[in-house]
């Protein structure tokens, strides 16, 4: 069973755009990760190709933790 589709992949880098947006737009950081595991989730659902609600709220899971993820870890690497 796949838990994660291609097209899910692909929302990732837009993610870590709105989550950036999020956070000018005021939200304290410390939020941004569960926002952005909601976002992942709410988005799988409308993503085509997703069979059951399992796979859309691991994939939707993945995602979010995914964009937080790759946000940090540039930072990190880049040292902001």
């Amino acid at each position: 069973m796949d838990f994660i589709i291609p097209l899910q992949l692909a929302l990732i880098p837009i993610l870590v755009g709105v989550n950036q947006v999020l956070k000018t737009l005021g939200i304290p950081k410390r939020f941004v990760p569960i926002t952005s595991i909601l976002l992942g989730v709410g988005i799988s659902f409308i993503v085509p190709g997703v069979a059951t609600t399992f796979v859309a709220v691991v994939g939707g899971a993945v995602i979010g933790l995914s964009a937080v993820g790759l946000f940090s870890g540039t930072r990190a690497t880049v040292g902001k």
